[in-house]
């Protein structure tokens, strides 16, 4: 019995060690602008560079959640990405292209979330504000590159977005480069 405890906790040192601790990078700087499935996401926020990373998983985790992720379907594009800087400050920008073809080369024009045809950009802060693109508030999206075969989706975008009290987010030199589910 006490070998399996010693396995089990030597087990679960390294799957935190290896799997949810990452380096948090105190000056980041945007990724470049790749196409090859590198499972990047960059931009600035109010000229702040964002990045997905947090600031310590270092702890035990069983349910790390992935800080970038992406979806695809023929009419239908999202991507999310998070960023933690400290245990109380949290960040999520998310994109979504809903119910039009994604096609490479393609600008789709970001605005109201209650469109159902079209892109939106929602970038938020936990327990804090939260800022939508709005028909007044709008960005693009572009899509420089799409790969079905090695699910990959790649491009840029910017944004203003508007909390409901008209407080304004500038998001600008976006790119994404993801493997989609």
């Amino acid at each position: 019995m006490k070998a399996y405890c010693n396995i089990l906790l030597g087990t679960l040192f390294l799957f935190s060690s290896s799997q949810c601790k990452q380096k948090f990078d105190l000056s980041p700087t945007l990724p470049p602008a790749t196409q090859s499935g590198a499972d990047t996401f960059g931009c600035l926020v109010n000229g702040k560079v964002m990045i997905p990373q947090s600031y310590d998983r270092s702890a035990i985790c069983f349910n790390c959640l992935p800080l970038l992720g992406a979806s695809y379907g023929p009419n239908n594009f999202s991507i999310y990405a998070d960023e933690e800087t400290d245990m109380a400050t949290y960040y999520d920008l998310r994109l979504q292209i809903q119910n039009i073809p994604v096609i490479k080369g393609q600008t789709i024009l970001l605005k109201s979330d209650t469109v159902k045809n079209g892109g939106f950009a929602v970038y938020s802060i936990l327990l804090g504000k939260e800022y939508k693109t709005t028909n007044a508030a709008t960005g693009e999206l572009y899509i420089s590159a799409k790969d079905t075969v090695k699910k990959i989706i790649s491009g840029t975008f910017k944004f203003t977005a508007v909390t409901v009290t008209k407080d304004t987010v500038q998001v600008t030199d976006g790119r994404f480069d993801v493997r989609y589910q």
